[in-house]
């Protein structure tokens, strides 16, 4: 029989986090070992400290201020974060000249699948005396329907228009949603739309009044006569208008990703200075009276990689009061030392996770047994009882150990050393007598001290405390590494194993009952030793 324990390896978290637990004392270490690490690299790293133009030293240090944030970057990373603002408030004006757009156009607030049309239709006629078609006739035609397109356009007719719907917009979105134009011959057709049906009622009416009104001069111009048709109102998708909302909408998405994309590439220190230097030009920017902090810091920044300044500081006429002080302030890099609370949280933090990762990983990649569970859940075998280490609770502290096994319940089903010896010996005995076994071998998988000095007080003690007369008990090494072990395994009738968690691996355990499946010998059950 093939015993392939590794399907029913399983990871029990309750057991990972208890054994972590009790890993204090060395994780306790580390988190020693972190912090003085972090204290001391925070002691000896170099800050950034201010001193103005007569050496004294500044208080407090402002680490967010431009003079400091500028020490960390070299000439050319200050000189592409100050581009990048410049890049961000070009995008950021083009941006907001765009947003505007949708308040100032009536276009914009269309509902493009349900778009109101208003249509009057016109008939011109009696516009020459045979009433043949002719070069000359169509021209005049078009040059009636270009009068009254003048006339529609007129400025007090826009006004009008605006009156009547409340509108604020400029004049060129007002003209926008209107028109006029010759249809086929002789026939004018005057449009109209708007966001809403009564709106676009309102303008067509406004348009057929000042049609009207200017009949008699377009008369004048040219002989004709005008009447209208026919009106139509509908409301229909309208293509041009969604592709241009979208557009418009595809084009302040584009302006938005390029704005967040303008400092994608700094390093933090960078993004830093530059976060700092937009902030200072937005706020300042409303004062007219105070220079233009960007143009400033390209001058400097000019001036470090002695650039000409001429390209670089127009209109840049004096620095604000803060900027001021700053370019007055020397800005050194100097040695803390003082004791950096955020280094040595972090070294404690550090040291923790190390450790606790290390001892996770040790014990998911172990191929040692690690508690009875492993023993019953995936070899399928009795474990007559758990003895714990009698010297567990002879270190330092052991109070801790105490109150970590109380919370996970340890105790439960755990035996003394006496007590193990006991029910094991009564389980023994009562297998025996039920199978009327001759012969018993006490062995163990792993030739470890402390499994071997506990076989040998269970076969004095079955041997001193066994009521069954005519047994053989004997005990001996792990017979995976010894031959005469081994022989001595072939002899008995069944077998008492003793394993130690932490040290007795899967593989020896399987290939132990392989052995004993080979032989026929039954296996009694387990002894964990924990």
């Amino acid at each position: 029989m093939s015993y392939d324990y590794r399907d029913e390896v399983e990871i029990d978290l309750i057991d990972l986090l208890h054994y972590l637990l009790l890993k204090w004392r060395v994780a306790f270490a580390f988190m020693l070992i972190g912090m003085l690490a972090m204290g001391i690299y925070g002691y000896y790293k170099k800050v950034p400290v201010v001193i103005n133009d007569k050496g004294e030293l500044v208080t407090p240090i402002d680490e967010s201020s431009l003079a400091v944030l500028g020490k960390k970057l070299t000439t050319n990373e200050k000189l592409e974060a100050v581009n990048a603002v410049e890049t961000y408030l070009g995008y950021e004006k083009n941006y907001e000249s765009r947003s505007s757009l949708k308040e100032k156009s009536i276009v914009f607030q269309y509902d493009a699948y349900h778009v109101p049309n208003y249509v009057y239709t016109y008939k011109i006629s009696d516009f020459n005396d045979d009433n043949v078609p002719n070069e000359s006739t169509v021209t005049n035609v078009d040059n009636i329907v270009n009068l009254y397109k003048n006339a529609i356009y007129d400025s007090s007719v826009i006004k009008e228009i605006k009156s009547a719907n409340g509108w604020e917009y400029d004049d060129g979105f007002v003209m926008e949603i209107y028109g006029c134009n010759k249809t086929g011959l002789d026939i004018m057709t005057v449009w109209a739309n708007a966001p809403s049906k009564k709106e676009c009622e309102a303008i067509i009416k406004i348009l057929d009044k000042k049609i009207n009104e200017v009949v008699t001069f377009v008369q004048n111009q040219y002989e004709h006569n005008i009447s209208k048709v026919q009106s139509t109102y509908y409301e229909s998708y309208n293509v041009g208008t969604l592709d241009q909302q979208k557009a418009y909408n595809d084009t302040l998405i584009g302006i938005e990703k390029s704005m967040q994309q303008v400092s994608s590439a700094m390093n933090a220190d960078q993004k830093a200075y530059y976060a700092a230097l937009l902030k200072t030009v937005k706020e300042e920017s409303q004062n007219a009276e105070e220079a233009d902090p960007l143009a400033i810091a390209k001058r400097e920044t000019a001036e470090e990689a002695s650039l000409t300044t001429d390209a670089t500081t127009e209109g840049a006429s004096a620095s604000v009061s803060e900027k001021a002080e700053e370019s007055e302030q020397n800005v050194v890099m100097v040695p803390s030392n003082s004791l950096n609370v955020k280094m040595i949280l972090i070294g404690a933090l550090a040291g923790l996770f190390l450790i606790l990762c290390v001892y996770g990983i040790l014990y998911v990649m172990s191929p040692k047994i690690k508690s009875r569970r492993d023993i019953t859940d995936m070899f399928k075998l009795s474990v007559f009882g758990v003895v714990r280490d009698e010297n567990r609770y002879n270190k330092f502290f052991s109070g801790v150990d105490r109150f970590i096994d109380a919370l996970f319940e340890v105790h439960d089903g755990n035996l003394s050393a006496a007590d193990a010896m006991d029910i094991t010996i009564s389980s023994i005995e009562l297998g025996i007598k039920r199978n009327g076994y001759k012969s018993l071998y006490i062995t163990s998988v792993g030739n470890f001290k402390r499994t071997e000095e506990f076989k040998k007080n269970l076969k004095i003690g079955l041997e001193e405390k066994s009521g069954i007369e005519g047994i053989e008990y004997s005990t001996g090494p792990s017979p995976l590494f010894d031959a005469e072990s081994l022989e001595k395994l072939y002899n008995s009738n069944a077998v008492v194993l003793v394993e130690e968690a932490g040290k007795s691996r899967y593989d020896g355990i399987a290939k132990m009952l392989e052995i004993c499946d080979k032989f026929g010998i039954i296996v009694l059950g387990t002894v964990v030793l924990e």
